[in-house]
């Protein structure tokens, strides 16, 4: 008997079958369950990298106009939001490309390989920089 808790209805399936293979009418094959676990792993990883930009966001803007803030503090919160920036453009990456299955041209992924190097690179000096 198949979980089907855990499925979701995929639109174009014949909701008329309905046997023990089958969940929402629709029989249920490995490229069906690998799709659909793809899809939650996406949207998980959409979900963090969104979190994650928000949170650096967070953290940019209060280092730079929250003016009583100790240096230190000001420099740890940057070195978070840089780290937390190019994260963000890795989950950006695994999206894009599926899982680094799918090749793309190198001028469609221009942005997400230079900017989460520079967050990266950025991230790292102010590690150097103040400590």
């Amino acid at each position: 008997m198949v979980n089907c808790d855990l499925v979701n209805p995929l639109p174009g399936y014949d909701y008329s079958v309905n046997d023990e293979n089958s969940c929402f009418g629709h029989h249920l094959n490995k490229d069906t369950m690998v799709y659909e676990a793809e899809n939650r792993l996406e949207a998980v990883i959409l979900l963090l990298r969104n979190i994650a930009v928000g949170i650096a966001s967070v953290l940019f803007l209060t280092a730079k106009f929250v003016g009583r803030l100790p240096d230190d503090a000001a420099r740890i919160m940057r070195i978070a939001a840089y780290i937390l920036g190019a994260l963000a453009y890795f989950a950006e990456l695994l999206v894009l490309t599926d899982l680094f299955r799918r090749k793309h041209h190198h001028r469609e992924l221009f942005m997400p390989f230079a900017f989460g190097a520079v967050y990266f690179l950025l991230g790292i000096g102010y590690i150097i920089d103040g400590f």
